[in-house]
């Protein structure tokens, strides 16, 4: 157990992380929901290779959330999409252009692209 600051990093938290990551929650949120510095989160993402690997998989869970959510609300009169897709766009890194790519090429773009935003965190 390693500890940081007044925290110990127990390998028992990832589980608490998916759990929070897959409602929706924000590496920025999961922080403030265990009452844990980001600035931990990053230390632990740095010195465990098993947390960075939840939280990597957590931020992909995350975005599986709220495409769920957009998905299912597309004929929910109230349901504000405008404010969904500036989420998308601001949290996610989704952009209106388009470009013409072979599926592999948008895969590889992707998973490259979320790899560097969870990198850029801490």
């Amino acid at each position: 157990m390693a500890i940081h600051g007044n925290c110990k990093y127990d390998p028992e938290i990832c589980k608490k992380v998916i759990a929070l990551m897959m409602d929706g929650y924000s590496i920025k949120e999961v922080a403030y929901k265990l009452k844990i510095a980001r600035s931990t989160l990053y230390l632990w993402m740095e010195e465990f290779e098993e947390f960075s690997d939840t939280v990597k998989e957590g931020v992909d869970f995350g975005e599986g959330y709220w495409m769920s959510a957009g998905r299912e609300n597309l004929h929910n009169k109230d349901f504000n999409s405008t404010l969904w897709y500036m989420n998308m766009k601001n949290r996610f890194g989704w952009s209106d252009k388009t470009e013409s790519k072979s599926v592999h090429e948008v895969e590889v773009s992707e998973t490259s692209r979320k790899v560097r935003e969870a990198e850029k965190q801490y």
